[in-house]
């Protein structure tokens, strides 16, 4: 998590913005595609032993893909899921991206211990999407600024990996907003899960104080 001040303000506008049960319900559909993946190929008669690896991370990705599409299903009006085929033009490299208010959501599968995952066309392009982001102390705050300097969406990358204790089992799922190679702030989907599940049992009367406060917080830390 982003080591400052600035951090609760974040992760409440990431929890607020997002529908309510949102990330409980991704990291259930993540946790999903991971033991999709490890079973069907384990159990495929048609791969063999030397090939499951690279089997099971295709399909990892195409189970991810889908769980981004059912979070449409589930929220149509407050969520949008589009297919992004970067590099082949027969969609075997193929990405989902879900936009929930200002927000672009892409998922990216981390390995061994590296800070991003591996370079790609699909991920430098996400990552740019936030080139203003390390000129401002505070993420998100561009209703403040000028209309025309906020056309752009800020990307939030989903990281998941194996857990390192059971790598056919989804490990730590971060929320990370970065500038090229470099992470300008990273939260645990559990985290924020947990401010959400908060938030559900609030009275409307205390819901409209939190987020009358929060507004408040980013008013004050810009002023």
């Amino acid at each position: 998590m982003m080591e400052d001040t600035n951090a609760p303000i974040l992760a409440n506008d990431i929890a607020l913005r997002f529908p309510e049960g949102f990330w409980a319900e991704f990291g259930r559909l993540a946790t999903g595609a991971y033991f999709n993946a490890d079973r069907n190929t384990r159990f495929d008669p048609e791969i063999g032993t030397a090939d499951r690896k690279s089997d099971r991370g295709h399909r990892r990705r195409s189970y991810m893909n889908n769980a981004m599409r059912k979070l449409e299903e589930i929220w149509p009006e407050q969520v949008k899921a589009r297919d992004v085929c970067m590099g082949q033009e027969n969609g075997s490299n193929n990405h989902v991206e879900v936009a929930v208010d200002k927000y672009v959501l892409t998922h990216h599968h981390l390995t061994g211990v590296r800070i991003l995952p591996d370079d790609s066309k699909y991920l430098d392009q996400n990552t740019g999407l936030n080139e203003e982001l390390e000129q401002r102390e505070l993420i998100p705050l561009r209703e403040y600024m000028p209309q025309q300097e906020f056309e752009k969406p800020f990307n939030l990358l989903v990281l998941h990996r194996e857990d390192p204790e059971a790598p056919a089992e989804i490990g730590e799922v971060e929320l990370v907003f970065a500038k090229g190679r470099k992470r300008l702030a990273t939260f645990l989907l559990k985290d924020i899960a947990r401010i959400q599940a908060r938030l559900a049992e609030l009275s409307p009367e205390e819901l409209w104080d939190f987020k009358f406060k929060h507004e408040e917080a980013k008013r004050r830390h810009i002023a």
